[in-house]
C-alpha cells in the first residue's frame, strides 16, 4: 500500500513538474532563510555560557550618580580589595585590553594583534584551555606573555614558541604558554595575554580608571552577597574620587547577560543588539509565514486539479481515509523534498550571511543535530498540515458528481487561497517599504553635514615615541607640501572616543556639574577639520595651558551671557574658555551634540590628521609615508580615511538593510512566483469558460481586464494593510535617532508599484497566452 501511494506521489509530481518546483523551492528558500537566521541567533544567545560555571561570573559596571551613565572599568585595585574582603568571591581578576599591539620577532614587524594584559587570577576565573606551558605563576612577573594557538602558529609555524623572545610595546615578552583560541562566542576576544605587571606605572596612573574587573563567586550569589560587594566597591571607589566632582554606585552584571545586554559606552566587550535580534527574528518569521502560505495555497488549488483521479479511485475500490493518506504522505514526500533542498541552500548561503554581519562563526552539521531534527519535524508538520484540508475536501465528493461535473459554483477553497495571496502580498509590500525607509535614514545619516570637513582628511595613527616627540618637525615638513592645506595631532579625531569630564561655574555647587565631553588637542585642529570659530580665538603656540574652547551645547549649558575670558572647572581643573566653536557631530547621529570642551594642557598625540587638497591620492600619501619613515624608519605606516569613519558608524544599519532587503526580495519573488501558480491552475479551470466568451466576441483585452481588475483589487488590499504595518515599523525605528528623516508618501506609493509592476509582469503573459487560443481548440471535446 505504502508502495502504491509513493508510485501516485511520484506520478503526481512529475506529471506538473514546473508547479511541483516552484511548490518545493518555495518552501525551501523559506526555510534555508529562517534556519540560518536561526543559527545566528542561537550564536548570539549563546555567548559566554560555554565558560564552567558562567553563571558565577560577574564583572563591575561603574555607575555614575549625577546622570546614571554607566562605564565598565573601574580603578586596577578593585579586584583585589573586594577579595580580600568580601567572603564568597573564589577568584578576581582585572585586565587592560589592547586593540592593536604590534609584535614583532627578532625585530621583524609581525603585524598588530588584540591584546589583553591580564594578571594571574585570569585563568582562574575564565576556563579558557591551556595547551602548553603553566603560565599562571609566570604571568605575575613583568615581561611574560601568553599565546592563542592562531597567533602561536602565525608567528612560529611548527617551532616551538614556549620560552621564545617577542618585542612588544618596545620591550621584551618570553613566551610562557599557548592557550587555545578563544571561542567566537566569548565577549572577550584576544590573541595574546600579557603580564599586568608590564604596564608601565606612569601609564597604569594616566589610565587609572580604564580595568574591567570580575568575580567568579562560590555559588550564584544571593542578593545580599551582591549588595555587600557593591557596597564595598562603592566605598572604595569613591574614596579614591575624593575630591572629585563625581560619585558612582557600582553594580553587578551577570557575564552571560554582557553581549545581549544594554548598550555602555566605551565598551570593550563584543556586544549585540537586542532590538536587532527582535528585528531578524519577525523577518524570518515573516519569510516563513509567506514560505508556508505559499505552499499551502499552491498545494490546496492544485489537489483540487485531481478531482477525476480521486473518483476513478473511488470508482475501483478505495476509501475515503485511504485516500487522505495518500495526500498526506505526498505532502510529506514534498516536504522531504523541500527540506533537502534548503539545507543545501544553508550549506551554500550560511557563510556568506555571517561574513555580511562580519560574525566568526563556523557552523557544522553535529554541533546543531537537534536544530536540524526540529526543522526536519516542523517541515514534515507544515507539509502534511498543508494537505488535511485539500484530503478532507476533494475525498469528500461522490464519484457520480465528480465525473457529471455537478460541482458547487463556488470552491470553498478559493476564499481561503485568494486571503493567503493578499496575506503574503501584504507581508511584501510591508517589506519593501520598511527597507525604503531604512536606507533612506542610513544614507541620511551618512550624508549629513557634520560640520566638518571628513572628505578630505585623513588620521595615521599607532604613532611611536619617535614619532610624537619629532611632531612639529614631521608638521613643517608635510606642510612643505602644496597639496597639504593642514595638520594636526590629537587625543583623538571627531568621530573617536573622548574623556568623559564634567563642567561647571567655579562658584557652583559640585552636584550642579553637567557631563561634558574632552578632547585634548594641538594648534591647527580647528583648521585641519574645518570647524567653525563662531566667538573668540583659537590655540596658538605657545599659550597658556589653561586655556580651552567649547562648543555652543556646552555654552548654553554654563548660562554665560558672553562666555569668553570666563573660567570653568573641567574635572578638577580650572580653566579658562578661550573661543566657542560652532556644534558639530563628534560622534554617530544616533545621539544629540554634547557638550564638548577642546584643550591643550595635556601634550596627548595619538593621532595626526592632515587635510589635503581635494582628497588623497597615491603621489600624497606616498610623501606623507616617505616624511614619517624618515623621521622613523621603524614605524608601521597606519592611516585611516575620517569620512570611512564616520560611514563604519552605521555599520549596523547598513547590515540591517541588506537583510530586509533580502528578506524582501524573497518575499516577492515568493509571492509573485506563487501568484503565477495559482493564476495559472484558476485559468486551468476557467478555459472553457473563456473559450465560449471568446466564441461569443469577447476581446483579448476585455479577458484580460477582467483578470487584472481582480489582481489589483488583492493588491490594493496588500498596500493597504502592508503600508499600516510598516508605518507602525518605521515610525517606532526612527524614533531611535535624534536626527532623523521624515516618512515621505512617494515610500508608501513606490512599494505598491513594485509589487503591482511585478504581479503584472508575472501573470500578463499567461492569460495573454491563453486568451490567444482559439476557442474551435478548447471546445473541441464538446
Amino acid at each position: 500500500m505504502i508502495r502504491n501511494y509513493l508510485k501516485a506521489a511520484f506520478r503526481s509530481l512529475s506529471r506538473n513538474k514546473v508547479h511541483s518546483l516552484i511548490i518545493i523551492l518555495g518552501l525551501a528558500v523559506g526555510l534555508a532563510a529562517v534556519f540560518i537566521i536561526a543559527i545566528f541567533l542561537k550564536h548570539e544567545y549563546s555567548f559566554d555560557r560555554f565558560f564552567e560555571d558562567s553563571e558565577k561570573i560577574y564583572r563591575v559596571v561603574t555607575v555614575l550618580e549625577r546622570d546614571g551613565s554607566q562605564s565598565p572599568h573601574t580603578f586596577e585595585d578593585v579586584a583585589i580589595a573586594t577579595k580580600e574582603t568580601v567572603p564568597g568571591i573564589e577568584a578576581a581578576t582585572r585586565f587592560y585590553a589592547y586593540d592593536h599591539l604590534e609584535v614583532r620577532r627578532n625585530s621583524d614587524l609581525m603585524g598588530d594583534y588584540k591584546a589583553l594584559y591580564g594578571d594571574s587570577s585570569f585563568f582562574s576565573v575564565f576556563s579558557l584551555d591551556l595547551l602548553r606551558g603553566k603560565p599562571t605563576a609566570r604571568l605575575s612577573k613583568k615581561g611574560a606573555v601568553v599565546l592563542t594557538r592562531s597567533m602561536k602558529e602565525r608567528l612560529f609555524d611548527n617551532e616551538p614558541a614556549l620560552n621564545q623572545v617577542l618585542q612588544m610595546d618596545e620591550q621584551d615578552y618570553t613566551v610562557v604558554g599557548i592557550m587555545e583560541d578563544v571561542p567566537s562566542n566569548c565577549h572577550i576576544q584576544f590573541d595574546m595575554l600579557l603580564s599586568f605587571s608590564s604596564l608601565s606605572e606612569s601609564f597604569r596612573r594616566s589610565n587609572a580608571v580604564d580595568y574591567p574587573t570580575y568575580f567568579r563567586f562560590d555559588d550564584v550569589p544571593a542578593r545580599h552577597t551582591k549588595d555587600r560587594v557593591n557596597a564595598f566597591v562603592a566605598r572604595w571607589v569613591n574614596k579614591k574620587f575624593e575630591g572629585y566632582d563625581v560619585t558612582v554606585q557600582p553594580r553587578l552584571q551577570p557575564m552571560e547577560d554582557i553581549h545581549m545586554g544594554e548598550t555602555i559606552q566605551r565598551d570593550y566587550a563584543v556586544t549585540g543588539d537586542r532590538s536587532q535580534m527582535v528585528i531578524f527574528s519577525v523577518v524570518a518569521i515573516i519569510i516563513l509565514v509567506i514560505a508556508v502560505f505559499n505552499f499551502v495555497n499552491l498545494f490546496t488549488a492544485r489537489s483540487e486539479s485531481r478531482l477525476k483521479e480521486v473518483g476513478i479511485r473511488k470508482v475501483i475500490g478505495s476509501r475515503r481515509r485511504q485516500l487522505i493518506r495518500q495526500f498526506l504522505g505526498e505532502s510529506a514526500l514534498v516536504g522531504v523534498a523541500a527540506f533537502g533542498v534548503a539545507m543545501a541552500l544553508v550549506e551554500t548561503f550560511l557563510p556568506h550571511f555571517f561574513d555580511l554581519l562580519r560574525v566568526d562563526f563556523e557552523w557544522s552539521y553535529p554541533s546543531a543535530w537537534g536544530m536540524i531534527a526540529v526543522f526536519f519535524l516542523f517541515t514534515i508538520l507544515v507539509g502534511m498540515a498543508s494537505a488535511w484540508y485539500p484530503a478532507l475536501y476533494v475525498s469528500s465528493f461522490n464519484p457520480v458528481r465528480i465525473f457529471h461535473g455537478s460541482f458547487p459554483g463556488t470552491s470553498p477553497g478559493k476564499p481561503l487561497r485568494t486571503g493567503l495571496v493578499i496575506l503574503q502580498f501584504t507581508l511584501s509590500i510591508g517589506l519593501i517599504t520598511s527597507i525604503i525607509t531604512l536606507y533612506s535614514q542610513v544614507q541620511y545619516m551618512k550624508n549629513k553635514d557634520m560640520g566638518i570637513d571628513r572628505e578630505h582628511t585623513a588620521y595615521f595613527y599607532n604613532l611611536s615615541s619617535s614619532i610624537k616627540q619629532q611632531y612639529e618637525s614631521i608638521r613643517g615638513e608635510l606642510l612643505s607640501n602644496p597639496r597639504i592645506k593642514a595638520v594636526t595631532a590629537s587625543m583623538s579625531i571627531p568621530a573617536g572616543s573622548r574623556s568623559p569630564m564634567s563642567m561647571r561655574r567655579p562658584e557652583q555647587d559640585p552636584a550642579a556639574a553637567f557631563n561634558c565631553k574632552e578632547n585634548r588637542v594641538q594648534p591647527g585642529f580647528l583648521d585641519t577639520y574645518g570647524i567653525e570659530l563662531l566667538r573668540g580665538k583659537d590655540f596658538t603656540s605657545p599659550h597658556d595651558s589653561k586655556d580651552i574652547l567649547i562648543n555652543e551645547t556646552a555654552a548654553r549649558k554654563l548660562g554665560f551671557d558672553d562666555p569668553l575670558g570666563k573660567e570653568v572647572v573641567l574635572w578638577q581643573r580650572r580653566c579658562r574658555i578661550i573661543g566657542v566653536v560652532k556644534d558639530y557631530h563628534f560622534r554617530s547621529l544616533h545621539r544629540p551634540i554634547e557638550p564638548l570642551a577642546l584643550s591643550h594642557y595635556y601634550d596627548l598625540k595619538q593621532n595626526i590628521s592632515v587635510r589635503a587638497a581635494g582628497g588623497f591620492d597615491t603621489n600624497t600619501l606616498d610623501y606623507i609615508e616617505e616624511v614619517f619613515l624618515r623621521h622613523d624608519p621603524g614605524y608601521t605606516f597606519r592611516y585611516n580615511f575620517v569620512d570611512d569613519v564616520f560611514s563604519s558608524l552605521y555599520g549596523r544599519e547598513d547590515r540591517l538593510n541588506t537583510l530586509i532587503l533580502v528578506a524582501a526580495f524573497l518575499g516577492i519573488v515568493l509571492s509573485v512566483i506563487g501568484l503565477y501558480a495559482f493564476v495559472s491552475l484558476i485559468l486551468s479551470k476557467r478555459i472553457k469558460e473563456m473559450g465560449i466568451r471568446k466564441a461569443f466576441g469577447a476581446s483579448t483585452g476585455r479577458l484580460l481586464g477582467s483578470m487584472a481588475s481582480a489582481l489589483l483589487v488583492w493588491i490594493a488590499i496588500s498596500a493597504a494593510l502592508g503600508w499600516s504595518l510598516a508605518y507602525l515599523f518605521t515610525s517606532d525605528w526612527l524614533a531611535n535617532f535624534p536626527f532623523r528623516i521624515e516618512l515621505q508618501w512617494w515610500m508608501f506609493v513606490a512599494s505598491g508599484l513594485t509589487v503591482t509592476v511585478l504581479a503584472a509582469m508575472a501573470v500578463t503573459g499567461k492569460i495573454l497566452s491563453l486568451a490567444r487560443v482559439r476557442p474551435a481548440h478548447i471546445l473541441r471535446y464538446e
